[in-house]
């Protein structure tokens, strides 16, 4: 009976994942334990990833286009007062808007959209400033257009 009750306590061990080894007539048993960790992280993506915030970027970018067009068109490039006035408030504005959203997964190319209005805003302040002969503003069109591109796309994909 001894041996009827080791053998079935050797079947249970061994089913519940115990090794078993005998040493000179006696049982000894040793558990192996393995564990799996899962961890899992919330990533927030911002409450302005949204379809509604990717409307208002597009009329924003397009009312800083129309201003810039009606700044530079027919006149070789040179804007009046209003016409110089009117870009400056589209793009502060556009910068303004980009500035406040909520973002979180595209605070790199968020920040570099506002540092790249920021810098062609104080360019073309000083080629306005300089009678229109200060031409380093030039410098800042591609950087601007870049991180334009580059928000705009990373937004579309991120939400």
């Amino acid at each position: 009976m001894k041996k009827l009750i080791s053998i079935i306590l050797l079947f249970v061990m061994s089913s519940c994942g115990y090794q078993l080894t005998k040493v000179a007539e006696q049982t000894t048993s040793t558990t192996t334990t393995s564990m799996t960790i899962a961890t899992t992280i919330a990533v927030s993506i911002g409450q302005d990833c949204n379809h509604q915030v990717g409307f208002e970027i597009i009329r924003l970018q397009k009312e800083v286009d129309v201003a810039w067009e009606n700044a530079t068109n027919g006149n070789g490039g040179v804007p009046s007062r209003s016409e110089y006035e009117k870009s400056v408030s589209t793009l502060t504005s556009y910068r303004s808007y980009v500035r406040t959203l909520d973002l979180p997964t595209l605070s790199a190319e968020q920040n570099s959209l506002v540092q790249a209005i920021q810098n062609y805003l104080v360019a073309y302040n000083r080629y306005w400033e300089s009678n229109k002969k200060d031409l380093t503003v030039n410098d800042y069109i591609l950087p601007y257009t870049d991180a334009v591109s580059d928000f705009r796309k990373a937004f579309l994909v991120q939400c």
